[in-house]
């Protein structure tokens, strides 16, 4: 009988043992999903405020303009007419350089000049800006892009279409090679500009535009050859 009674009693103590350790186990299930809903509901409302502010849109019509006069001048600096000689690197590499550094200097202060969904998601990435700011942002440059490239169509002769622009892996090179290409010279530029807008810098690179500008030439020249 006593022997029943301890085994009883042992029994009694290990399930309550395990309802408490349930207990604690979901007390802290809770107190972290209620943390996350917190956290989830604070950043949903800073994109929404985000988007409330006028010189929100400001910048995402900024990024718009810069895209579309990008697209356009950087096609335009590598057509030429079929009975001339084609323009080669030389045009479009030093054309994109210094219209990055224009857009830059231009647009810098409204939107950042960005004019590349890449740039906008790295400086999301490292919160500078926010989540809802690079979608915008990204297709708005979009739009822009399909704009500039409609605009140079339009404007330009038949005779000078070629390949309009159109770029791809050069002979004898795999996509792969290219992709890796890629990734390198996207790498090189976001190391580059936010290296370049770095607030803790305490040194002075000059001007941030150029040095953006600079960048994008050296990877043109880089990867299109």
């Amino acid at each position: 009988m006593d022997n029943y009674q301890a085994t009883a009693t042992d029994s009694e103590s290990s399930e309550n043992l395990r309802q408490d350790k349930h207990f604690h186990l979901q007390k802290a299930v809770n107190k972290h999903t209620n943390h996350l809903a917190e956290n989830c509901k604070k950043f949903l409302m800073e994109e929404i405020e985000d988007i409330k502010q006028p010189v929100f849109w400001r910048a995402v019509m900024a990024e718009f303009l810069g895209t579309a006069f990008l697209v356009c001048f950087a096609v335009a600096a590598g057509m030429s007419d079929e009975s001339s000689s084609p323009n080669g690197l030389l045009f479009p590499c030093i054309e994109s350089g210094i219209f990055i550094t224009i857009i830059i200097g231009t647009l810098g202060h409204i939107s950042g000049g960005h004019v590349n969904p890449a740039v906008s998601l790295g400086f999301a990435i490292v919160g500078e800006i926010s989540w809802i700011r690079c979608i915008l942002y990204t297709l708005s440059q979009m739009l822009g892009a399909i704009v500039g490239a409609a605009i140079i169509r339009t404007v330009a002769p038949s005779s000078m279409y070629r390949s309009f622009g159109v770029v791809g892996p050069g002979l004898g090179v795999s996509d792969v090679h290219a992709m890796i290409m890629e990734l390198l010279i996207t790498f090189l530029l976001l190391f580059g500009i936010l290296a370049a807008v770095d607030k803790g810098r305490k040194d002075s690179i000059g001007s941030v535009p150029l040095h953006i500008g600079l960048i994008v030439s050296l990877n043109m020249f880089a990867a299109v050859s």
